[in-house]
């Protein structure tokens, strides 16, 4: 599989066979501010370990990158009582937001893929 770059609105992805790499929006001084910040919230969500959120397997300090696993996107909104079932826990709720580009399935589990808004 090529490596693909997608255009998020505060980062780019760069896909992999098996990687995704998420940096800051450098075409945007604004957005770029806001890239690092999602960079660093999937960082500190990620240390968290909770099944629902795709696992950060490397990233810079400060935001500057994060790389997960290459996930298959669901490429679909989730029905009202699926996406309740995912994010929301007595401990927790899963920061992920119900679109068809914030989730993917990841060794037959689905997970957050996009979870640093």
């Amino acid at each position: 599989m090529p490596t693909l770059v997608t255009r998020g609105a505060t980062r780019w992805v760069i896909l992999t066979r098996r990687y995704a790499v998420k940096i800051p929006r450098p075409d945007r001084w604004h957005l770029f501010l806001h890239g690092l910040l999602a960079n660093r919230q999937e960082r500190t969500f990620a240390r968290c370990r909770w099944p629902e959120l795709c696992p950060v397997r490397w990233s810079l300090p400060g935001g500057w990158l994060v790389v997960t696993p290459r996930c298959v996107p669901l490429g679909r909104h989730l029905g009202d009582d699926e996406y309740g079932v995912l994010v929301e826990h007595d401990a927790y709720r899963v920061p992920a937001e119900n679109k068809t580009d914030s989730w993917g399935w990841l060794d037959g589990r689905l997970v957050a893929i996009d979870y640093g808004s």
